[in-house]
């Protein structure tokens, strides 16, 4: 009985081992930094600024209308001090030109699966044929073994 456990046991543990198919990955990345320097083209802006001067009585010079016209983002700054007209328009310098990095990073995955393929035996035409002619035999046997199993016995003992 113990042989008998441990035969069939031996005969579950033990089978076909069907084959896994071989994966391979190949993952490539690309990195690229481009620095760039651009112009930007902005809409032209314009301030103005008017300003008439008379000669007085005593021969000096005086301001006698002053007009100034601001622009979108610009406003002249004017100073009249002893005789001299200064006028400063601030433009932010910044906001013409600048420079960015633009990174890309391509990243590709290549994934190769083979398969082993095994062919399965094919037996020829002939044995075919014999294992049906055997498996008829074997179904004829047990239907007369179940049926005429006296008959069978007394066949057996005249052997």
């Amino acid at each position: 009985m113990r042989f008998l456990l441990i035969l069939i046991l031996v005969l579950f543990l033990t089978g076909c081992k069907t084959t896994q198919p071989v994966i391979e990955r190949t993952v490539t990345v690309t990195e690229t930094e481009t620095l760039r320097d651009t112009t930007i083209v902005t809409e032209p802006d314009t301030a103005s600024l008017k300003a008439l001067f008379e000669c007085d009585s005593l021969n000096q010079v005086v301001m006698t209308e002053l007009e100034i016209e601001k622009g979108r983002k610009t406003t002249p700054q004017v100073k009249f001090r002893d005789r001299w007209l200064e006028v400063t328009v601030p433009v932010d310098s910044e906001s013409v030109y600048f420079s960015w990095k633009e990174n890309h990073k391509l990243e590709t995955e290549q994934v190769t699966v083979t398969k082993i393929v095994t062919e399965k035996y094919k037996p020829p035409w002939y044995r075919k044929i014999l294992s049906w002619f055997g498996l008829i035999a074997l179904v004829v046997l047990l239907l007369i073994l179940k049926f005429k199993s006296t008959w069978f016995l007394k066949i057996l003992k005249m052997l």
